[in-house]
C-alpha cells in the first residue's frame, strides 16, 4: 500500500491548506465527558490553544478523502493527515486495510464511527534454541502490523 500518512506542522501551508476544507468531526476537549461535533464546517485553528484543551480530534473531509488526526501529547499538539483516496469505504477493506465501523459512545445523532485501519508487511524474525539463544541461521515469517487509523466519519447503521 502507497504510503498515505503524513505528519502536519500547525501554522505550515499543508495546515493552512487543510483549514480550507469542510468535515464532519469532533473535538474532545479535557473537561468533556462527551465530543463537540462538527458537520460540514471547517477546522477552527483557535480552538487549539484554548483552555480546556482538545485531548484529541478526528475530522473526515468527503470532497478530499482526509482523515485530519490531532492529538495532544505531553501538553504538544500531532497533527497527522491520511490521504484515502481511492480506497472502497463502503466495503470490508482489501489486504491492505480494513474499513470498520465501531459503536459510537457519546456521538450525538449517529450509533457508529468508521475507521480505515492499514497494515504493512513485516518480516517477523522467529528464531529461537532450546537455550533461548537465536541461532545464526534466519528464520522469518511474513506478517501484518498496524501502520495508521483513520477516522472516516459517522455513520447510522
Amino acid at each position: 500500500m502507497q504510503n498515505r500518512y503524513k505528519r502536519i506542522t500547525f501554522g505550515s501551508p499543508e495546515w493552512e491548506e487543510i483549514l480550507k476544507h469542510q468535515y464532519q468531526g469532533y473535538y474532545w476537549y479535557s473537561d468533556a465527558s462527551t465530543p463537540e461535533q462538527i458537520e460540514d464546517a471547517p477546522i477552527v485553528a483557535d480552538k487549539f490553544s484554548d483552555i480546556p484543551f482538545v485531548v484529541e480530534a478526528n475530522f473526515y473531509c468527503v470532497a478530499q478523502a482526509w482523515s485530519i488526526q490531532i492529538k495532544n501529547i505531553d501538553g504538544n499538539y500531532q497533527v497527522a493527515k491520511m490521504d484515502l483516496s481511492g480506497l472502497d469505504l463502503e466495503s470490508e477493506g482489501t489486504a491492505d486495510y480494513d474499513v470498520i465501523d465501531y459503536f459510537a459512545h457519546r456521538i450525538a445523532d449517529y450509533s457508529h464511527y468508521r475507521v480505515v485501519e492499514a497494515w504493512r508487511v513485516v518480516d517477523l524474525d522467529v528464531r529461537t534454541s532450546e537455550t533461548g539463544n537465536k541461532p545464526s541461521s534466519p528464520e522469518t515469517m511474513t506478517t501484518l502490523e498496524p501502520a495508521w487509523t483513520a477516522f472516516c466519519g459517522f455513520k447510522n447503521r
